[in-house]
Order: C-alpha cells, then structure tokens, then sequence
C-alpha cells in the first residue's frame, strides 16, 4: 500500500514538472539592442490583430500564427525597417484587417463609416415605434359621445 502512494507522488510530481516543461518551451526569448527597441516591439504587436483569433492582437494570442507574426515582426526589427515598413509588409500580405485600427479608404469605410449607420437606423426605427405606440394610445383612449359633449359644455361654460 505505502509503495503503491509513493509511485503515484513519484507519477505526480513527473506530470507537474513535464507540464512545466512543456509551457517553459512556448516561451518566446527576444533579445534587444535597447528598452526603446524592446518597448518598440511591444507596441508593434499590440497593434497588429491576430488572424485566427479576430479579437486579440499578436501579443496577447497563442495561436500558431500569431507566434509566427511575432517572430516575423521581430526578424524585419532585427533588420532595421521602420514600424511603417514592417506594418506596410503584413498589410501586403494579409490585407488592412490585420490592423486593429485600419485606414480610412474605400474598401473599409463601411468598417468606420457603418456603426454610424447603424445608429442613425435605430434612433429612427426607435422613433417610429415610439410615435406609433402614441397613436395607438390615443386613439384607445378616445371619448365617447357622451363624454365629448359634457367636455364641450364644460370648456363652453369655462370661457363664459
């Protein structure tokens, strides 16, 4: 009984340190000339959207492709080329959805142009249906003959 526990402890304290071992190897390791460049690097991958994940940007995915756009952006800082260059490179390759913020042209003015539309829709929708509840109350509430003509007798008799 007593060897039977301590093979699982021994089974257990295997798994731990093999789990261990396994997220120690997804470590990415950068190294940098300077804290600017390294700061750089950060900003850069905040900025640039995951392709697989569509919400998170490189920095913040684990998938496969965004570990490979990470070391895509750090290889051409490696090489000098300028924030521009490299965000110019990834929108060559994948298209202006990469970026989380992408510039105003014709093909994504829908993207800046169309939560606009959207609200401009609802508030006159939203109108409509407020303006036709109104209505419907008002005609529901309508007097009867008999309570229209004690009405004009009493604004009658009031401006007299």
């Amino acid at each position: 009984m007593v060897s039977v526990m301590k093979n699982q402890w021994l089974v257990g304290i295997l798994l731990v340190l093999g789990a261990h071992i396994v997220c120690a190897s997804s470590i990415e390791v950068r190294e940098f000339k300077s804290k600017a460049q390294e700061q750089r690097y950060k900003t850069l991958i905040d900025k640039i959207r995951c392709i697989t994940c569509a919400n998170q940007s490189i920095a913040e995915s684990n998938a496969t492709i965004a570990g490979s756009l990470r070391a895509v952006v750090y290889q051409q800082m490696k090489q000098g080329k300028s924030e521009k260059q490299i965000i110019n490179f990834l929108v060559a390759r994948y298209g202006d959805y990469v970026m989380y913020d992408p510039p105003f042209k014709l093909s994504t003015a829908f993207v800046w142009i169309g939560p606009f539309v959207f609200l401009l829709i609802a508030w006159w929708v939203m109108r409509r249906v407020i303006r036709a509840r109104a209505l419907s109350n008002m005609t529901e509430t309508s007097l009867s003959a008999d309570e229209q003509a004690r009405l004009k007798s009493l604004l009658e008799e009031k401006s007299s």
